[in-house]
């Protein structure tokens, strides 16, 4: 059985906080559009002590903070639809090519668009757990990115991934309000009629008009016989004369995990933070907290972040931010960028507690 099996589809985060601007590069009248970021930084990490007396290190690195290139486009048909369109790529600044470079590392579909229909789309797809919140991050895409702790399941690895053999509708945005459902095979490659059948589903709506953005969404995993996780959480975001705040609470619950066989392993998450604009500058700060699961103590860990980014113009920033993740004593997370591949290093075993210093440069088109 694989212990990370990750369902459901959404495509594109919801816009609810300022990010860095992005101008698309029009080659043929929204046809073929050409986009990407780069978001290189270099991070001074220690991997913490464990609560085995092992001692960590101190490793320093370029790392590429989920930096891509994408082409994406549409063409109207004679229906009033349009057909859409996108193959997006993972760009590994710091490592260059793994065997991962294949075009479609990041989301990748095929669909059709109606302005009163809404769209479908099919192909490799980004959950519509983790796109309801990704622009709630106020540290997204950088090594104090809350899906250290946020969307963390024992059966499905992270909730907040992508889905292969997915599609999903997404609705016309009526006065703000939209919402997506989604479906996923898990296992494509049955042959037998025994062969067991997994499979996601996912939901999420969202409420977006300006200052206030507002989501709750929900992730079923069914993973094998008498083993199934789901996730359900809520997530806010204002912003109002250069204050942003945002926060999502979540929990997920695992039944007759790989780690707690028989027995159900649920836990609660939260994340709060905060921004300050002003002129080119912003300063932020990040609190996040996934506390025990219900089938072991001392499982929990925290993690603080405060950062200052300065935007040299509409396209570029550069930044430098700290985090802290502490570990309870049986609790072995690790400090995550967003990146595919897993680029931050892991945590030095149970109860380590990983820093880092980011220094960094974001530019985008």
């Amino acid at each position: 059985m694989q212990k990370k099996i990750i369902a459901a589809a959404i495509v594109g985060c919801i816009s609810s906080l300022p990010t860095l601007a992005m101008a698309d590069i029009d080659l043929y009248q929204g046809k073929f559009i050409v986009y990407g970021q780069a978001n290189v930084s270099f991070d001074s990490e220690q991997t913490g002590d464990s609560s085995a007396g092992v001692g960590g290190t101190t490793v320093n690195a370029v790392r590429s903070n989920s930096s891509r290139l994408g082409f994406k486009g549409s063409e109207d048909l004679d229906n009033g639809m349009a057909v859409v369109w996108q193959l997006e790529q993972a760009i590994n600044y710091d490592t260059g090519g793994t065997g991962l470079d294949t075009l479609t590392t990041r989301d990748s579909f095929l669909g059709l668009s109606s302005a009163s229909l809404g769209k479908v789309l099919a192909g490799w797809l980004s959950t519509p757990y983790k796109a309801s919140t990704r622009d709630l991050d106020g540290f997204g895409d950088g090594v104090a990115d809350n899906r250290s702790l946020m969307g963390y399941s024992l059966n499905v690895g992270s909730f907040d991934g992508n889905a292969a053999h997915a599609i999903a509708y997404f609705t016309p945005n009526l006065s703000g309000f939209s919402a997506v459902v989604a479906y996923s095979n898990n296992t494509p490659a049955n042959v037998l009629g025994t062969d067991y059948k997994g499979y996601g589903t996912g939901a999420a709506i969202m409420y977006n008009m300006a200052p206030l953005y507002v989501t709750a969404a929900y992730h079923y995993v069914d993973v094998a016989v008498n083993t199934h996780s789901s996730a359900a959480k809520i997530g806010i975001g204002f912003t109002m004369n250069g204050f942003t705040i945002g926060g999502v609470g979540e929990r997920i619950s695992d039944s007759n995990s790989f780690f707690f066989p028989g027995v159900s392993a649920d836990h609660n998450a939260y994340y709060l933070t905060a921004k300050y604009s002003f002129d080119k500058s912003a300063v932020k700060i990040a609190y996040t907290r996934a506390n025990d699961l219900s089938a072991a103590t001392n499982t929990g860990a925290s993690q603080y972040s405060v950062g200052y980014q300065y935007s040299l113009a509409k396209s570029t920033d550069v930044y430098v931010l700290f985090t802290k993740l502490n570990n309870d004593a049986n609790a072995p997370f690790a400090l995550f960028n967003g990146s595919f591949p897993f680029s931050a290093p892991l945590a030095n075993g149970s109860g380590a507690s990983p820093s880092a210093l980011s220094v960094g440069m974001h530019y985008a088109f």
